[in-house]
């Protein structure tokens, strides 16, 4: 992703930037300014794995976050998705074949958002950065091959964009929802089982809805 060094760069100078005059310009005024969350929801393809046919999947992620005053938070995560596909084709060596392609996705992401709070609610919004470790798996039965399967693997990056509300049940309890968009470099996966095409080419930009549930400490 070299063409987008100079804004990742610039990003997590702003980020660090932030976070030092934050120290110094709010008072943390929260009993429990840490928390962890667990994300549960939708991850549904747009653009080109969406154009490849690709349908939504599973989206589960884990956050830290900490809040520098009551309007900034920096939150890390660790995430999965996945999506998959079939297709149905026939070639001259392998006969008819039927192929069911997965890509999972392991996701590590940092993110600055800005919180407006309202009562026990809380809205915000932001985007950040993260490194995408794509696994992708192809299981073919054809009528002349049998049963077979090929994987491979790439890691990409991305930037994304996010927003929603946090509910505090208690004041170390919440609950919540998110819709976050994101974007990535392209995926590079090109391989072939006899004369059957195996490819996962282009990026997986996409939108994920999910339901949050965390934890202030």
């Amino acid at each position: 992703m070299k063409k987008h060094g100079a804004i990742i760069k610039s990003f997590l100078t702003i980020i660090i930037l932030v976070v030092m005059l934050g120290g110094i310009a709010w008072a943390d005024d929260k009993d429990y300014p840490h928390y962890v969350r667990l994300s549960s929801g939708l991850y549904q393809p747009t653009e080109d794995l969406d154009d490849s046919g690709y349908d939504s999947g599973v989206d589960l992620s884990l956050f830290f976050g900490r809040y520098f005053g009551r309007h900034l938070v920096l939150e890390g995560g660790l995430g999965f998705f996945y999506t998959e596909r079939d297709i149905v084709g026939r070639t001259p060596a392998a006969g008819f074949y039927f192929e069911e392609d997965t890509v999972g996705i392991l996701s590590v992401t940092a993110t600055a958002k800005g919180v407006y709070p309202i009562g026990r609610l809380e809205l915000f919004g932001g985007g950040g950065i993260g490194g995408y470790f794509v696994s992708f798996d192809a299981d073919i039965k054809s009528s002349n091959l049998g049963n077979v399967d090929t994987d491979d693997d790439d890691t990409v990056f991305g930037f994304h964009a996010t927003g929603g509300f946090n509910f505090n049940i208690t004041e170390r309890f919440l609950l919540g929802g998110e819709v976050k968009y994101l974007w990535t470099d392209d995926v590079e996966i090109n391989k072939q089982i006899s004369d059957i095409p195996i490819r996962l080419q282009g990026n997986l930009n996409g939108c994920s809805v999910n339901f949050t549930f965390g934890f202030r400490f």
